[in-house]
């Protein structure tokens, strides 16, 4: 037995198993370095398209059919002179706007601040001081301007529309507060009877237009806005063209047709108002049944240039 002993004794000491002998350090203590890792490529993440910048608008367009009448005599309402915006905000600053009043408006002496031009679409409208012995009624193609500070008066003899372009903020004051126009104008009446038609810019010497051009006022060369009256006979189309300026028109006579490469045409009868861009080919005409006639007021100088169609 003790023989047995000795040899298991020798044993667990050749195997270092005395707790006296065994390794002080902890197992597991000593950290192991993590292998590196080769680094996972990320996936991009998916970009959303960004929308595309809308298109830069090139020609704009009011219906008659779709103008906004407000009154501009809250008591009198719709019994009293009406007015729709066509282009700008009249409270604010410069602006296109219709104004139409019923028969025998009889209108009452006031004044502006800016100066203003009007053009008859329908019926018979007198403008004028506000003292005058003799009134004069201007019919359909008209013209005036009326200069900022001048008492006058507007009336109307028959149902009547006219469009009127302020050059400033509109206002209505009353007659006794007079001034100076802003831009030295002075107050003039063009009736329609007498108005004079030449061959448009740029018409070949020696041929003679279809379409006529009667002027309004400004000077279509010097760069400077001008403004005239167009008449396209029924039927016949301009041709597509293009203008350096950018311009505003009314129509006030006739169903005419507007349109750029490959867009819809677009029928305006009087009272309408289109926009176009300059430099933007587009085409104009006239349907049949009666000649059209279109005040147009262009923000630099009258040209026309032929663009050839693709």
């Amino acid at each position: 037995m003790t023989k047995l002993v000795a040899i298991s004794v020798a044993l667990f000491v050749a195997c270092g198993g005395s707790q006296d002998t065994a390794s002080t350090d902890p197992i597991g203590d000593t950290p192991i370095a993590d292998e590196p890792v080769a680094d996972e490529p990320v996936a991009d993440e998916p970009v959303a398209d960004e929308p595309a910048p809308p298109a830069e608008e090139t020609t704009k367009h009011v219906s008659i059919d779709d103008v906004q009448w407000e009154a501009l005599d809250p008591e009198a309402g719709d019994k009293g002179p009406m007015a729709g915006q066509l282009w700008g905000d009249k409270a604010e600053g410069a602006s296109w706007f219709l104004v139409k009043a019923p028969a025998k408006f009889p209108g009452a002496p006031h004044v502006h601040t800016n100066d203003y031009r009007g053009v008859v679409i329908s019926g018979e409208i007198h403008n004028d001081k506000a003292k005058v012995k003799k009134k004069t009624y201007m019919k359909a193609g008209s013209f005036w301007s009326e200069p900022g500070g001048r008492a006058h008066i507007t009336s109307c003899k028959t149902e009547c529309m006219a469009l009127v372009s302020f050059d400033g903020a509109f206002d209505f004051l009353p007659a006794t507060e007079t001034g100076d126009s802003p831009s030295g104008m002075t107050g003039a009446n063009t009736l329609a009877a007498s108005r004079k038609w030449m061959n448009p810019p740029g018409t070949p010497e020696g041929q003679d237009s279809p379409v006529k051009l009667s002027m309004a006022w400004g000077d279509p060369t010097d760069g400077e806005p001008n403004a005239f009256f167009v008449k396209i006979p029924a039927g016949v189309d301009v041709g597509m063209h293009k203008h350096t300026s950018d311009y505003h028109a009314v129509v006030i006579q006739g169903r005419q047709r507007h349109w750029e490469p490959g867009g819809d045409v677009v029928v305006s009868t009087p009272g309408s108002y289109f926009w176009q861009k300059g430099g933007t080919p587009h085409n104009d005409g006239c349907e049949a049944g009666a000649d059209c006639v279109i005040y147009v007021t262009m923000e630099g100088v009258t040209d026309m240039t032929p663009v050839a169609a693709k």
